[in-house]
């Protein structure tokens, strides 16, 4: 597009603009009430995104806080003490402090990996008689 096509499309995009602003005083001041209702509808919009953004930021925070309620509960256990005593001193129930450790470890991206209770129960499940190579491989696991 060349210079003068260009300023003629600005110039017309000007003269469009102006004549919806007329077009609007017009209306304007045919009904001051539509005025009024639309900066209430404005103010109303307005307030209701602040609140949308308000409720997305604090649901962040809980998830966030969530997780690292979830890493302690895991810290605690792993400074040797039982399920029990970590939700004890954190004030929760025990099965509160499962749910924390098991949320962080989703969202660590613990997800895909087998849990040591899967593991445990894959052993406990066996029975005695002979392996295979893969079996004695999960045994070790087990045993470990």
């Amino acid at each position: 597009m060349g210079m003068s096509a260009m300023r003629e499309q600005r110039g017309r995009m000007r003269e469009r603009a102006a004549r919806i602003e007329r077009a609007i005083a017009q209306r304007h001041a045919a009904d001051p009430d539509q005025v009024r209702r639309g900066q209430r509808i404005n103010a109303v919009v307005t307030d209701g995104r602040r609140a949308l953004r308000a409720r997305n930021a604090a649901r962040r925070a809980e998830e966030s806080a969530r997780a690292r309620a979830g890493v302690a509960v895991r810290r605690l256990l792993d400074e040797g003490l039982s399920m029990s005593d970590a939700a004890a001193l954190l004030t929760l129930p025990r099965s509160a402090a499962r749910r924390l450790m098991r949320d962080a470890a989703d969202a660590a991206g613990g997800v895909n990996q087998p849990s040591s209770t899967a593991v445990t129960e894959t052993c406990d499940s066996r029975d005695a008689g002979a392996h295979s190579e893969s079996q004695q491989h999960d045994d070790q696991r087990c045993h470990e």
